[in-house]
């Protein structure tokens, strides 16, 4: 079961990021030595009106326009279906990764009550799970590759921002099944990357240690860009944050940008108590066990929700270098 009280650790490089100016736009960025700076320039975020440039292949979005998100993430993941809603008025503002309008005024809603349980009190769109590929939930983030992950919420005025405990909103989680996710181990559990809305702050945690935080506030519309490269090994695995924490259309104010931050980005199966020739997870000991996209809301049962604690999220696009 997750842990209420948590260790946070903050990296040393993350501290100038969290705490200074604007950091320089990534095309180029020396920071960045995991992937070619070929393939960083050719496909990047354009920091002035949050939008990709460059040679960017869409591998999968949500508009908000399907009623029923279930085929496209591959399950909602609530206590009761129900939790999740499509509502309309009031949507993000900011323009897709491509720097369009979705053409609609639908975003979506997801909520918990106190008292859910579905694997702990949550309510989150995306499909837990590897060996159907990328059919089988949104996305898979795949060791080797780079992906820019496009998405916006919205936390509503009810929504508890200022308690201490944890609220996750979004997560790239390490998919199921896997000898590692059946250990019991606080490693076997913890999310390989995941957000949190709390005290006040978005945090990035990574195996439960914070990465990255930035002011949060609530009733706006916040726009993410989250630029990774997938790998096991924190020599070659890198992360960048990227944030319109305002509202205004860009990520050149301040803690709306962050350097690189290499750490691992996916986690590194174990072998199979049984045997290796009993393994039936189709991954391999040794070998790095893909990411899923997660949104929505999952936080500690003790935060009390009256009548509902809910999120809202819009616009979301998966983007390759091309």
């Amino acid at each position: 079961m997750r842990q209420s009280g948590r260790a946070l650790v903050c990296a040393a490089v993350l501290v100038a990021s969290v705490l200074g100016e604007p950091q320089a736009a990534d095309a180029g960025d020396p920071s960045v030595v995991s992937a070619s700076s070929a393939d960083v320039s050719r496909c990047h975020l354009d920091r002035a009106d949050f939008t990709a440039v460059g040679d960017c292949r869409l591998v999968v979005e949500d508009d908000s326009l399907a009623a029923d998100p279930a085929p496209r993430w591959g399950s909602i993941d609530c206590e009761d279906p129900t939790r999740h809603r499509r509502r309309a008025g009031s949507d993000d503002p900011h323009p897709t990764a491509f720097g369009v309008t979705d053409g609609n005024d639908f975003w979506r809603q997801l909520e918990v009550r106190d008292g859910d349980d579905y694997y702990g009190e949550r309510c989150e769109l995306g499909r837990n799970e590897h060996r159907d590929g990328e059919q089988g939930t949104f996305t898979l983030y795949q060791p080797g590759t780079r992906r820019i992950t496009f998405f916006s919420l919205l936390l509503p005025s009810r929504f508890d921002l200022a308690t201490q405990r944890w609220q996750v909103v979004a997560q790239m989680k390490q998919a199921n099944p896997s000898d590692l996710a059946e250990s019991g181990t606080d490693y076997g559990y913890s999310p390989i990357l995941e957000m949190n809305a709390r005290d006040g702050r978005w945090e990035a945690h990574n195996n439960w240690n914070l990465i990255w935080q930035a002011p949060a506030r609530k009733s706006t519309w916040v726009r993410f860009a989250v630029d990774v490269y997938y790998s096991p090994d924190p020599n070659q695995g890198w992360i960048r944050f990227f944030v319109d924490l305002n509202g205004d259309g860009d990520a050149l104010d301040q803690y709306e940008a962050a350097p690189a931050i290499h750490t691992d980005t996916l986690k590194t199966e174990i072998p199979d108590p049984n045997g290796e020739e009993n393994d039936e997870d189709g991954i391999p000991a040794g070998a790095a066990i893909p990411s899923h996209l997660r949104l929505g809301i999952y936080h500690d049962p003790e935060i009390q929700c009256q009548p509902a604690c809910r999120v809202r999220v819009d616009n979301v696009q998966v983007l390759a270098p091309d």
